[in-house]
């Protein structure tokens, strides 16, 4: 029972990531126009998911690294669309946003926890 409910919110995570993408923005009269918007907003999801698996690859890189949560799709489309749309002022300005935002939602999320665990 418990495997059924992870599974169930699992699929209204991806349908809420999807509908951020346009999955429910269609007015079509016919199958085949459904069928090609519903390629084109699946295909940006992968798009976006191969980027974040992309991003998130361990990297051997010498030197300490700030904790951070992973890259997440919302969190590339975000960025693909500060940095595209319109032409930014500074792609590494962006950039750093994006990691400290990262960061601060990794230790928001830490001390989150820490707090709960000594509640308990």
């Amino acid at each position: 029972m418990v495997q059924a409910i992870g599974a169930r919110w699992r699929i209204e995570e991806d349908l809420e990531a999807c509908k951020a993408l346009g999955l429910d923005q269609y007015e079509v009269r016919g199958y085949r126009s459904w069928y090609r918007h519903l390629t084109l907003v699946l295909l940006a999801q992968a798009f976006l998911l191969s980027i974040t698996v992309q991003a998130n690859l361990p990297v051997s890189s010498p030197g300490p690294r700030s904790p951070r949560i992973a890259l997440t799709t919302s969190e590339a489309r975000h960025l693909l669309a500060h940095l595209f749309f319109p032409a930014p002022s500074s792609a590494s300005l962006i950039c750093q946003w994006s990691l400290f935002r990262r960061t601060h939602q990794y230790w928001a999320g830490y001390y989150h926890r820490r707090r709960r665990a000594k509640s308990d």
